[in-house]
């Protein structure tokens, strides 16, 4: 990659990182400022407004993880910017297609080796799930 194309393809990152700093640092400010609001509007307000505040309450925890996850990405690509092996896949060692690190300038694997890792997270999960645990003595066991 050309030196100039190198420096645009870091300014791109640091930028969108920076962007999504700022997002989370508003939205977190502006969560803490009417965390008192909602505990006055919960006490008071009837069960359909509980129930309203509390979807909304669900919807914001989830965005606000996925952008911390997005960010701590953009972390990752720009340490591996820094370290000279960002657009190669951490699974094959090829190269990651031009059209995929500019739909996810983040992406740390290649299309295949992604939908690989998904599969097998996949399947863990599964089994995670399929396997029964129970309660003994106070600790979870699985069997």
């Amino acid at each position: 990659m050309a030196e100039r194309n190198r420096k645009d393809v870091r300014r791109i990152l640091v930028e969108k990182r920076d962007a999504l700093e700022t997002k989370l640092s508003i939205k977190t400010k502006a969560v803490i400022a009417s965390g008192t609001d909602n505990e006055i509007k919960r006490v008071l307000g009837d069960s359909a407004d509980q129930a309203d505040q509390q979807n909304r309450d669900c919807v914001e925890d989830s965005l606000a993880r996925l952008n911390s996850e997005t960010l701590k990405r953009f972390n990752e690509a720009i340490r591996r910017f820094d370290e000279g092996i960002y657009g190669i896949c951490l699974d094959c060692g090829h190269n990651i297609s031009i059209k995929r690190l500019a739909a996810l300038p983040f992406a740390a694997r290649c299309r295949d080796c992604e939908e690989k890792k998904e599969n097998s997270d996949s399947q863990t999960k599964k089994r995670h799930q399929d396997t029964p645990s129970f309660m003994i003595f106070g600790e979870e066991r699985e069997y």
